[in-house]
């Protein structure tokens, strides 16, 4: 019951424009200590007055095969197992996406299922039974997910308006904030040993507050000779709410045009569930 109540808490605190965000809520057995980041941000280094910041793009980026490399990585589809920390449910989820920002995610939960779409600038939510046009919070959210995955091209090819340099005094990692018009922050925890990314946060900035949430990234594994994370940790407000296993990844599958719909998604849960 104490799990099932703490879930609902941050389902509802996530779901809502309420003041308890990141400044007031941090759970009380938190995974990951409560950190200013504008203070991190305004201290950082503008990449372009950062030599050491410039260095650490282009190691990263040629870690993961280099930039051509890379541009050849149009799409992929992940399968992987989840498991929900607070209410013990294991989750099968199929992510899809294409770097001209389009990015899907279904999680299959019998016998419901639901399903998040980023198709441009415009974002879905959908259940069996309902379809939802999701708006600005929540559309940050969605758009902070894509980004994760777009990493480390992402950092040269995505119009950020700001990119800085920086490091922490309690880690060993190197981290790039990137700052998109004033109310998202990406951030780029980066390993200095293999240049692989770690660790991925994301700030989105509220009228009211702002929420915060932590990728964890780790088991890297070379599939056709690209590299990607087979471990990931989910952490929202300072909790741990998710844990996921890589069981499979499609390198540059094709997608039909209306792919990254609500009407197709629908259709093809129809055909195999």
């Amino acid at each position: 019951m104490y799990k099932k109540f703490i879930l609902l808490l941050v389902i509802s605190l996530l779901g809502s424009n309420s003041i308890f965000g990141f400044e007031n809520f941090h759970g009380h057995k938190a995974a990951i200590e409560k950190l200013n980041y504008d203070s991190l941000f305004t201290s950082a280094t503008p990449i372009k007055n950062s030599p050491a910041g410039q260095k650490l793009i282009e190691r990263c980026i040629l870690a993961y095969g280099g930039e051509i490399h890379l541009q050849q990585l149009k799409s992929f589809k992940i399968q992987y197992y989840m498991e929900n920390i607070l209410s013990d449910d294991k989750i099968e989820v199929d992510k899809f996406f294409t770097r001209d920002r389009q990015y899907k995610i279904i999680r299959y939960q019998q016998p419901s299922f639901e399903c998040r779409i980023l198709n441009g600038t415009e974002s879905w939510f959908i259940g069996r039974d309902t379809t939802l046009i999701i708006y600005s919070g929540k559309y940050k959210a969605e758009l902070f997910s894509y980004l994760t995955l777009s990493m480390p091209l992402g950092i040269k090819t995505e119009p950020f308006s700001e990119i800085k340099y920086g490091t922490r005094s309690n880690d060993s990692l190197s981290y790039l904030y990137m700052k998109k018009n004033d109310s998202l922050m990406i951030i780029l925890g980066i390993d200095n040993k293999d240049n692989f990314i770690k660790y991925v946060e994301g700030v989105i900035y509220q009228d009211t507050t702002s929420f915060v949430f932590v990728n964890k990234l780790g088991n890297y594994r070379k599939v056709n000779g690209y590299f990607f994370p087979y471990t990931l940790v989910n952490i929202s407000m300072g909790l741990e709410v998710a844990k996921s296993v890589v069981t499979d990844i499609e390198i540059n599958p094709i997608f039909n045009e209306n792919e990254f719909t609500p009407e197709s998604v629908l259709k093809s849960i129809d055909k195999t569930h």
